[in-house]
């Protein structure tokens, strides 16, 4: 049973945000007002951050913090205490009858076992109703890494909060990311993606917002991992697999400090649950440098057990200052926003690793058919008078690679023999101007 004084909470507006959101649950009336506030709200958290919160800590008295309040407020879950009591109360009796997660147990105790924000020993109980009471409101079985989204709503707010906002972020908002996918959906020759399917589409647009905000680095990161031990094609798709995956999957919630991860999470509360994607290629633009040598062994600084603590103040930064060019794409933007919800979408973003994928397979014939010698009929002629200039009027798009026309009338795509009867004809016409020119020529010295 859960007891009344966890629904509670008392706080002293302290900080600029605690203002804002103060005035956004008790003054706001009509609709436009409460969008004002809420957008007011996110800007406070996206420019000025949460640092006026404090770090989070581990809370003793499982009673929901400011931050928690803050992120139901970001995460659209309002609801009557009594009535939200007395429909958990239910569910968790039902749920008795009714097992659905069965290896929920075993991630339990894998959960931030010796992380002194997150207490397991006091969270054990909590975590267990939870995730029972969410596969029995949402229908589905427990995926393993629900426990690792679970904790930080833990650490913020009492069990009742909690399992709104847990059940609100992976059956509304991530809906897609659980899902597994139908092999009739995909290419045929695609990569193999077996489950997760809004995952491996975020993936995806991780690799796109890369490319975008940093071509250079991408291509470092692609070079390097290409020439690891055992990697496998396509390149890009293998890469984001090994190293990408679980933080689309846990929304870098197993990066290390947990207490820094958690204020990474008020900014992605506050933009918008699908910009996670971001703030994990603003920690890929943090190691930037060290990614950038040519002798790094990427696995050495992005491996699970390598990759670096986090700051979330300097990635809050990056995030900033990377935002605009990502917005500035608008079937970008229309992606990212969509994806977690758009099951259809998803299938087009996994099918374009195949025809990204292609598409660079033809562009790498194109280039090396035409590095390859011509072959000539007749005695060859070397090519002493080659001007380099006229590269300088090539595209600059070195993305623009064209391939070899099939249009045999196009003479300029293929060296072509001259047709003998014409060579022949030639020859004749010329030889009966000659012979003219020489009996004119004649004439006119005998005239003088």
């Amino acid at each position: 049973m859960i007891g009344k004084e966890d629904l509670w909470y008392k706080w002293e507006d302290k900080t600029k945000l605690q203002k804002e959101y103060h005035c956004l649950i008790n003054e706001s009336q009509s609709e436009p007002d409460l969008r004002k506030r809420l957008e007011g709200i996110r800007q406070i958290v996206l420019i000025e951050g949460t640092d006026g919160l404090g770090p989070p800590s581990e809370n003793e008295n499982g009673l929901t913090t400011f931050r928690g309040d803050l992120w139901k407020v970001l995460l659209g879950v309002i609801y009557h205490d009594q009535g939200a009591l007395e429909e958990y109360e239910n569910i968790l009796k039902k749920e008795r009858n009714k097992k659905r997660g069965t290896i929920i147990p075993d991630d339990i105790i894998r959960t931030f076992p010796e992380n002194k924000v997150f207490n397991l020993e006091k969270q054990k109980r909590k975590m267990t109703r939870i995730l029972h009471a969410f596969t029995w409101k949402a229908d589905q079985n427990y995926t393993q890494g629900f426990n690792v989204l679970l904790a930080p709503f833990l650490i913020c707010m009492n069990e009742l909060d909690a399992f709104h906002c847990f059940h609100r972020l992976i059956d509304e908002k991530l809906s897609t990311y659980w899902m597994k996918p139908v092999a009739q959906k995909l290419p045929k020759n695609s990569p193999p993606v077996q489950h997760y399917l809004g995952v491996n589409a975020a993936c995806k647009l991780a690799d796109k917002i890369l490319r975008i905000v940093d071509k250079k680095l991408h291509t470092a990161l692609m070079e390097n991992y290409a020439k690891t031990p055992g990697a496998m094609k396509p390149i890009e798709f293998w890469f984001h697999k090994q190293y990408t995956f679980r933080h689309m999957q846990t929304l870098s919630m197993w990066v290390k400090p947990l207490e820094d991860v958690i204020q990474l999470w008020d900014m992605i509360l506050a933009m918008g649950i699908h910009m996670h994607i971001l703030v994990y290629v603003a920690q890929l633009m943090g190691m930037r440098t060290k990614l950038m040598q040519p002798n790094t062994k990427i696995n050495d600084l992005l491996a699970q057990s390598k990759w670096p603590k986090v700051n979330a103040r300097f990635v809050s930064n990056l995030v900033v200052f990377y935002l605009e060019k990502v917005e500035h794409d608008k079937k970008l933007m229309h992606e990212l926003e969509n994806h977690t919800t758009d099951e259809e979408l998803c299938y087009k973003l996994i099918a374009s690793w195949v025809d990204d994928g292609s598409e660079k397979k033809q562009a790498s014939k194109a280039v090396s058919m035409s590095n390859e010698p011509v072959e000539m009929k007749g005695p060859s002629t070397p090519l002493k008078d080659f001007d380099e200039g006229s590269l300088n009027e090539l595209p600059d798009d070195d993305n623009e690679v064209l391939p070899p026309s099939n249009n045999q009338s196009d003479s300029s795509q293929s060296p072509k023999t001259f047709p003998k009867h014409l060579l022949i004809a030639l020859l004749l016409v010329g030889a009966v101007i000659l012979i003219t020119a020489l009996a004119f020529d004649f004439d006119f010295e005998a005239d003088l």
